[in-house]
């Protein structure tokens, strides 16, 4: 099975677009999507009724957005629609329900702010600044063109064949694709928005 991986076509970085003049609309939609993220997430936090703080409200709310979208993504490749047109049809009309939850968090954030230099303990702003740095690290990571093992073997190979294929399609070559696809399919959400850079 092993010498059947390590011979089979991957994905060469010479395949991905790395074009440096476009890292501002990338990270500009990168920042719109995180947003989205968040809102929609919080828009479904919110059916619970249960109060959380802010913190707990962030850790919960965009991994809970990311997932609603990366499913949205897997049902418009089920129907052969993933297309930019539909998705970010999608992604507006759903951003129209949850953007009073937009402008909550915008003013949410900015009280946490006004309050976190006097409850914040020397020990907590080292380690608030750590994630920061952490965050940042990652950010300039995926400005760049894919090099990890990972994205170049699997991820962004799956991902760059549904969006082409504009469907999701079966990949018996890649071992990993009969597994969960919610990464790929948030992948896919970046290769049909904009580039492989937005997408990793």
């Amino acid at each position: 099975q092993s010498e059947i991986f390590w011979n089979r076509p991957h994905v060469s970085l010479l395949s991905f677009s790395f074009d440096k003049k476009k890292r501002g609309t990338i990270i500009f939609i990168a920042i719109l999507l995180s947003l989205y993220f968040i809102s929609i997430g919080r828009f479904i936090l919110r059916r619970f009724e249960r109060e959380t703080s802010f913190i707990e409200n962030m850790a919960l709310s965009f991994p809970l957005g990311a997932g609603f979208a990366g499913t949205a993504v897997f049902l418009f490749g089920c129907m052969g629609q993933i297309r930019f047109g539909p998705i970010l049809f999608f992604i507006l009309t759903t951003w129209l329900f949850s953007v009073r939850e937009t402008f909550l968090f915008f003013k949410e954030l900015k009280g946490w702010i006004e309050r976190v230099p006097r409850r914040l303990s020397p020990r907590e702003i080292i380690l608030l600044g750590l994630l920061l740095a952490h965050c940042l690290l990652n950010v300039i990571y995926s400005l760049g063109p894919p090099v990890g093992f990972d994205a170049t073997f699997y991820h962004l190979v799956m991902a760059k064949r549904y969006a082409k294929a504009q469907s999701l399609i079966a990949q018996p070559d890649i071992y990993w694709s009969f597994g969960p696809q919610l990464q790929e399919m948030l992948m896919t959400l970046g290769l049909t928005l904009h580039s492989d850079i937005l997408a990793s």
